[in-house]
């Protein structure tokens, strides 16, 4: 028989649930002010690697802010296939 290991705590969310995004014309920042009125149009429903890319560069610079560059590391090449 196996042991699992923990592998992490969960912790509770520290924002509601049920907040939805400001209005983008609020969004100070005019990069993720552009990112909102995108994220608003991504068809999330279907996974596609091009989406998925824009949306985790969506999510980046949600979190990080738009200055900080996107990670070279967290960028697939060709070869990586």
């Amino acid at each position: 028989m196996h042991r699992i290991s923990r592998l992490f705590d969960a912790v509770t969310n520290q924002v509601p649930l049920d907040k939805m995004n400001p209005n983008p014309r609020r969004v100070g920042d005019a990069i993720l002010r552009k990112d909102a009125y995108v994220s608003a149009k991504l068809p999330l429903e279907k996974e596609t690697s091009a989406r998925k890319i824009c949306f985790n560069h969506i999510l980046w610079r949600a979190m990080k802010g738009s200055r900080i560059p996107y990670p070279a590391w967290a960028v697939k090449s060709d070869d990586d296939d």
